[in-house]
């Protein structure tokens, strides 16, 4: 395969993905998160309104959140455990 059509392989952009979700758990601490921009080429998959997220890691993993609280862009933010009680 060449690097032309490695770079529209679904897998390969999966893979870079993993590796760049990977990078940033490293840089973040257990319930940390940081506030990020969704730019107009980009759109959130789970609600198209969504203009901020919070990218955070937690439970050892990284996850994505809408963010509706009036952060700054790239402002770090603390993910509470929740407590149902």
């Amino acid at each position: 395969m060449t690097k032309k059509n490695k770079q529209n392989d679904l897998k390969y952009w999966h893979n870079i993905s993993l590796i760049f979700a990977r990078s940033i758990a490293m840089m973040l601490n257990e319930n940390e998160g940081i506030v990020v921009r969704i730019i107009e080429s980009i759109e959130f998959p789970l609600d198209d309104d969504t203009d901020m997220v919070i990218v955070y890691y937690k439970n050892k993993q990284i996850s994505i959140m809408p963010c509706f609280d009036d952060f700054d862009e790239g402002e770090i933010v603390i993910i509470p455990d929740y407590n149902p009680n």
